[in-house]
């Protein structure tokens, strides 16, 4: 049952990444302008980011299996619509059900683990967390090479492929307690709402500020749109018996400072992640298909430390290990953005 929950989250962490390796060129291929053509990705990660709440409070009314292959078959349905029309407009829809669909599929995921695989709990959540770190490279991987041999429709067909088969392993090998009723508690759908106005606005208001200042129109009317739909955001969530996201687990200190390190470093991984091909293609004078080898180097580094960290956290506790890993990330970081110059330096660092 494993193999049938860690296959639509590696599929759909492909899926976020899989349009990454042309992001840079991306207005040329669909007839677009460039700022436009971001939407690819943008729209992804809007409806990704606004739903998982949501869909993560459906899975406890109705049952994790029955919202987790509901989730998969949305993915899959975007990959499809992205991969059979010429329309820019119908393509972002796509992008749109896409993220949507991941919405769904990774958190649950992580609680389907927990629930099903208490006593191994660690472990699964460990391999489970390694496949969504594969997913994202392999998404990068798949789609430079797909484009460059078989176009770009195809970055969209394979993944549909194997998101069919992951429903399909889905409904036959998850067993969900057929005993077990489910006490249906009233979802705060106002909360949803203000948090995915407030995510749109901040997501619209880094696309102005890349064209325009802070201070001009555009970007102070979506500020204030941020500011105000997230304060009545919190508002709610501190009156509402069932908020959307319980905010009083974040008075707990380490609560709060493991989130905030995981939505950072967690953030940086994936711009590093997402931008490196279109890096490698405007600095070293990469091919598309070429330029998605690059990020290699960085996946089996992950991969092997992923591993390691097992073994340190064990050694000297999670603290420490992860105080450790922020400080590499850190100072890699610091030293790829001041002393890549060419493709030796690059490699190296």
């Amino acid at each position: 049952m494993i193999f049938a929950i860690m296959l639509p989250n590696f599929i759909a962490a492909a899926g976020i990444t899989v349009i990454a390796s042309v992001l840079g060129i991306a207005g040329e291929i669909f007839g677009v302008s460039q700022s436009l053509a971001m939407w690819l990705m943008t729209g992804f990660m809007l409806t990704y980011v606004t739903f998982m709440p949501i869909l993560g409070k459906l899975s406890d009314n109705y049952g994790k299996k029955k919202i987790f292959i509901a989730s998969i078959s949305i993915f899959t349905a975007g990959l499809l619509l992205s991969a059979v029309t010429d329309s820019f407009t119908v393509i972002i829809a796509g992008r749109l059900l896409q993220g949507l669909g991941a919405a769904g599929i990774l958190p649950i995921t992580n609680a389907m683990v927990s629930e099903y695989f208490p006593e191994q709990k660690g472990k699964y959540l460990a391999m489970v967390n390694a496949t969504y770190g594969l997913g994202v490279i392999v998404g990068v991987n798949i789609g430079g090479i797909t484009y460059e041999s078989l176009g770009w429709k195809w970055m969209f067909l394979i993944p549909f492929i194997v998101g069919v088969l992951s429903v399909l392993t889905a409904l036959i090998l998850i067993r969900e307690d057929k005993n077990r009723e489910y006490k249906k508690k009233r979802i705060d759908y106002a909360g949803g709402i203000l948090f995915a106005l407030s995510i749109t606005a901040f997501i619209l208001m880094m696309g102005k500020l890349s064209k325009f200042s802070f201070f001009s129109y555009d970007v102070l009317m979506l500020f204030t749109l941020l500011i105000v739909s997230f304060f009545l955001f919190l508002v709610r969530e501190m009156k509402t018996e069932n908020p959307i996201i319980n905010l009083s687990h974040f008075r707990k200190p380490g609560f709060l400072i493991y989130n905030l390190m995981a939505l950072f470093f967690g953030t940086a991984m994936f711009i590093f992640t997402t931008f490196l091909p279109s890096f490698t293609q405007s600095l070293l004078g990469y091919s598309v298909s070429l330029s998605v080898y690059a990020i290699d180097p960085f996946a089996a580094a992950m991969l092997i430390f992923i591993m390691i960290g097992g073994v340190l956290i064990k050694k000297y506790g999670a603290r420490i290990t992860m105080i450790a890993g922020s400080l590499l990330f850190l100072i890699g970081s610091f030293v790829f953005a001041r002393y890549v110059f060419g493709e030796a330096s690059f490699y190296l660092n």
